[in-house]
């Protein structure tokens, strides 16, 4: 299930980020989590009423696109965003990108729809300035030269691959600047920028600076929707100003699917930034540690950027997260003030904001498939044509399932499952370690008997795969008809076959 993957991908975000464990501790760790101030910004979810009017405007907007043709230029552009493009452009140091972007954010309200729509995303992008450098000493001075040197060639070969796509240096200078953004050390109030050097500095960076910004990038999105402007983006602003000079795919329509899309995009983020700091990841150090012990730098990169196990057994995952007793505990002083001025728990808006994220994109699904497909838009919908049934019934699914309990069938096996993932987040488990495998196959080698010749041994492929887990925590969790082993497995098959993997639950 998908809480292994949290628990391992926060040890792999460790490992490169890595705090030493044994510095501070379990207790010290969350009274700085708890001192620390937790900022509420309120926020709209999905509202049926307000749907009506959007799917009323997507589905003019799907019936117009039928009609009209491809003949976007420059001159669809307002004269705000052009300059404003060709200002992002022409800059070449971090400082003076900021400067710009904290322009453009002071002046947003003035805006035409097209620059305000430029603007809330590169908004997004600030919360990291200098994030490189902030968390230096958090892997550098603290954690074993396995991180160290698993960090460093990361980001070398993200600058390298930065500069090999991008054009020549010349026409690439935007895109260098972007980068030591986030690379760079810099100044507030004429004192470098904190270094992040714990976890929990970690976690208080994510949901006080990240989580915000998105919840007002949000926000700004869902009003520049409710006006159902008509807005052109140039993906000169990516790729540079010499790029596209036959203007082929140069710009494209960001319409009422695509922003929809978008906000469910944040809203999905922050539902993540949530759930992450309702969990110690204390002791991810110590993770990380044994990780790197057996996948080696170079499994531990590749992990980082795939789902691939190079090597490594689930058992050895499990063992590596179990060496740190505290990670993975609920972290219950996590509560905010939420859009209704109501203190929730960090898990319950969590829940609520994984709700709304379906809702909208499934809102969207309906009418992806009466837009035509036109690489006119930023989105092309011939996808929602390829397979109309199966996408129903994997958006079907999954919003059945964040709607509160429900049985899902699988319509290859036929089989059944109840899930009840609202129980997850309004009671959420004390630790998420209760979910790992408990028992795993332990047969290295297999044999076959070929003939009157000797048994010839092979190796078994199945070693180190789980057979048996805490039954009574995914009962208690999740799964309420959970009776024995083979109902978590089939649970998971249900799950894949039935969602398609259409979101993430955080299971």
């Amino acid at each position: 299930m998908r809480i292994s993957r949290f628990l391992a991908g926060v040890a792999v975000f460790s490992f490169m980020f890595g705090a030493s464990y044994a510095l501070a501790s379990f207790d010290s760790y969350k009274k700085e989590l708890a001192a620390s101030e937790k900022v509420a910004i309120t926020y709209d979810v999905f509202d049926a009423a307000k749907a009506k009017k959007q799917i009323a405007q997507m589905k003019k907007e799907a019936k117009a696109s039928r009609k009209v043709a491809s003949n976007l230029t420059e001159n669809d552009l307002s004269e705000s965003a052009k300059a404003m493009i060709q200002e992002i452009l022409s800059k070449t140091e971090p400082e003076a990108l900021d400067q710009v972007l904290v322009a453009y954010d002071n002046k947003y309200d003035s805006l035409p729809a097209d620059a305000q729509f430029i603007t809330l995303q590169l908004q997004t992008l600030r919360p990291f300035r200098g994030i490189l450098y902030r968390v230096k000493p958090y892997f550098e001075d603290k954690a074993g030269t396995l991180a160290h040197s698993a960090i460093l060639t990361s980001f070398k070969n993200l600058a390298a691959n930065l500069r090999w796509l991008l054009d020549a240096p010349e026409r690439s200078r935007h895109a260098v600047a972007f980068f030591n953004y986030i690379a760079q050390p810099y100044l507030i109030d004429k004192a470098l920028a904190p270094s992040l050097d714990s976890e929990a500095k970690i976690q208080t960076w994510m949901f006080n600076k990240v989580r915000p910004v998105m919840i007002t990038a949000n926000n700004r999105m869902q009003s520049l929707s409710e006006k159902n402007p008509r807005i052109v983006w140039d993906n000169r602003i990516i790729y540079g100003a010499d790029s596209f000079q036959d203007n082929i795919d140069r710009f494209k329509l960001v319409g009422e699917i695509e922003r929809q899309a978008l906000i469910a995009s944040y809203e999905n983020t922050v539902s993540q930034i949530n759930f992450l700091r309702s969990y110690s990841i204390y002791g991810a150090a110590t993770v990380s540690q044994k990780l790197g012990e057996v996948m080696g730098i170079d499994s531990v990169i590749g992990t980082m950027f795939s789902s691939t196990r190079n090597g490594y057994t689930l058992r050895e995952l499990r063992d590596a997260i179990k060496s740190a007793p505290h990670f993975g505990k609920h972290l219950a002083d996590c509560k905010i003030i939420n859009q209704q001025r109501q203190s929730v728990t960090c898990m319950r808006e969590s829940y609520e904001l994984l709700q709304s994220s379906v809702k909208r994109l499934a809102t969207a699904w309906e009418i992806a498939k009466e837009r035509p497909g036109s690489n006119d838009f930023a989105f092309n919908t011939a996808f929602a044509q390829a397979d109309v049934a199966r996408g129903d019934i994997n958006v079907q699914n999954v919003v059945a399932v964040v709607e509160g309990p429900t049985t899902l069938r699988s319509a290859i096996t036929g089989e059944y499952v109840k899930f009840d993932i609202q129980k997850f987040y309004d009671t959420p488990p004390t630790n998420l370690q209760d979910f790992l495998p408990q028992s795993f196959d332990n047969l290295k080698e297999r044999q076959v008997n070929l003939g009157k010749k000797r048994p010839v041994k092979y190796r078994n492929y199945f070693y180190g795969m789980p057979e048996t887990w805490k039954i009574d925590a995914y009962r208690e969790a999740f799964l309420p008809d959970a009776q024995n082993n083979d109902d978590i497995l089939k649970a998971s098959r249900i799950w894949a076959h039935s969602a398609g993997g259409m979101v993430r639950l955080n299971l």
